[in-house]
């Protein structure tokens, strides 16, 4: 974060391969790239700096200290889910008894703390260099103490140690970082330039801002498909196939989506069965398929207008009791709202964020809005207990009837709910490791109606779970109908085959992505 960060570091006795950053020593590829660094920044930007450090982009990660620290460590003895844990605190530093990683009763200092709103985490750093979350973690809201594995259960083993944090998580809570996992040692020299998402993770490397003003990337500026990638790069759920994205860049270059195909749907899946996300960090994927994206080319800055601000998804504009930011697109219905929503014009059936947004996304003891900014289609709660904003009763529930409509308020149900539940029909038809014929069939529709192969819209326009899942040779076909080719002469191959077209196979790809800066490779492993 700059030189308070840095202190607060020195004063828990992290060292440097723990990764902070000081002032006279930056990760030697980041300099290389162009980076200068938070501090940097806030010489010229001291406002936009004094919002930014306020908010919690700056602080999803932070040295352990007296001000970072939200739990109570005063409790001593806790026992969560039939496990023992001591804590103290000694000296300015918090220290962690646990058995779970050695094996035996090891007491942990406490280096960095991750979160600050709703849970807090506690990360420690091992010999070889792993940085590890700690089992006990703390509920903001509740003010106790929980066994972290209650959020989600990662079914981690010995041989994968999926709560590695450098390995896993490291690129969205740190800005410009380096892994530098060693295989023939099997230990990490993690480094990192700036706690949290900084400056140049949104703006791109700072160095030529410094002569030129416009050399920096503004995301308001680009077009919808690359201004929603600035943001998609940590709030998807995605693989890592080719580190180093840059403000900027297409994110189908570097990630992966995870998508429906590809998760363990009987465990907590990530998707509904009609392909919205149900997991949270998901909503660049959620948000792409949305109307007003595809079709009206908002962006998250068009709501979430100012990312610097300390509670950006609370924007005054974005409350629900406030339909202004919808009504300036949709200016039909401003004038007579009744008549859309067939609810009081001014009671809650007419909130635009509550019908549209409704809270259907899982995450950390919470639940969150939607960003597919679909509508209602009871249909699919019916037949596939998927909740929606009429009928917001326990997530997975069945109504035994179909819920009860007005005559002409929902002329298009039928084909809404085809549309809605594709992915659904397909699975239930065919088994759920294949995309069906259904979805097949609407994919040259998706690539007639967006001709470009690079952004997001076909991908997620009725062709993403085909496409991205490798669903045959039709499928590849229809990807480069119409000249979908990218950089490179020849057709540009969906996003599975892409990484392989580099030279590199699977395993190779997940070493390399271990070993370089990538933005925290999803479900990756340490080797």
């Amino acid at each position: 974060m700059g030189p308070r960060a840095v202190g607060l570091a020195a004063a828990v006795g992290a060292a440097l391969s723990l990764g902070q950053a000081t002032a006279s020593h930056v990760p030697p590829e980041a300099a290389a790239a162009g980076y200068v660094g938070a501090t940097r920044c806030a010489e010229c930007h001291k406002a936009m700096a004094a919002k930014w450090r306020s908010g919690r982009h700056s602080r999803m990660l932070q040295p352990a200290s007296a001000s970072s620290v939200l739990g109570d460590f005063s409790r001593g003895r806790q026992e969560l889910r039939a496990r023992r844990y001591s804590l103290r605190t000694e000296g300015g530093g918090f220290f962690i008894t646990e058995g779970e990683l050695d094996g035996g009763p090891r007491e942990r200092r406490v280096d960095y703390t991750l979160g600050s709103r709703r849970v807090q985490h506690y990360l420690t750093t091992l010999d070889d260099g792993r940085i590890v979350v700690l089992p006990p973690s703390w509920d903001v809201g509740r003010q106790e103490w929980f066994h972290n594995m209650e959020i989600v259960d990662p079914e981690e083993t010995p041989e994968t140690r999926v709560q590695v944090w450098n390995a896993n998580c490291v690129g969205c809570h740190v800005s410009q970082e380096q892994k530098r996992y060693e295989p023939a040692t099997r230990r990490y020299r993690t480094e990192w330039m700036d706690f949290g998402t900084s400056c140049e993770v949104c703006h791109g490397p700072g160095r030529g801002h410094g002569a030129d003003a416009s050399g920096v990337v503004r995301p308001e500026r680009l077009g919808a498909e690359r201004s929603t990638m600035v943001c998609a790069q940590c709030h998807s759920l995605r693989d890592v196939n080719a580190p180093g994205f840059r403000a900027g860049d297409d994110y189908f270059d570097h990630f992966m989506p995870i998508l429906e195909y590809a998760q363990k749907v009987d465990k907590d899946p990530a998707y509904w069965a009609d392909g919205r996300p149900r997991r949270f960090s998901n909503d660049a994927l959620g948000f792409w398929q949305s109307r007003c994206f595809l079709e009206g080319s908002a962006t998250c800055v068009t709501c979430h207008l100012d990312p610097h601000v300390p509670d950006v998804d609370r924007n005054p504009q974005l409350a629900p009791s406030n339909n202004g930011l919808c009504l300036g697109c949709h200016e039909p219905i401003a004038a007579r709202p009744a008549a859309h929503t067939h609810h009081r014009a001014d009671g809650p059936g007419s909130s635009c964020v509550e019908c549209h947004m409704p809270r259907t996304v899982f995450s950390i003891k919470a639940r969150i809005r939607d960003h597919t900014l679909s509508v209602p289609a009871p249909e699919n709660t019916t037949r596939f207990g998927i909740p929606n904003a009429c009928n917001a009763g326990a997530a997975g529930a069945r109504p035994s009837a179909p819920l009860p409509t007005r005559r002409g308020l929902r002329r298009r149900a039928p084909e809404r709910a085809v549309r809605r539940s594709g992915a659904a029909r397909s699975r239930r038809a065919r088994g759920r490791a294949a995309p069906g014929a259904r979805q097949r069939r609407r994919l040259p529709a998706a690539v007639r109606r967006f001709p470009r192969p690079r952004g997001p819209r076909r991908r997620v326009a009725g062709g993403a779970p085909v496409v991205e899942s490798g669903g045959g040779a039709d499928a590849r076909r229809a990807e480069t109908r119409r000249g979908g080719r990218g950089p490179h002469r020849g057709p540009r191959r969906p996003a599975p085959h892409r990484a392989g077209g580099r030279g590199f196979r699977p395993h190779e790809r997940r070493h390399r992505a271990a070993a370089g800066s990538g933005r925290g490779a999803a479900g990756g492993s340490e080797a």
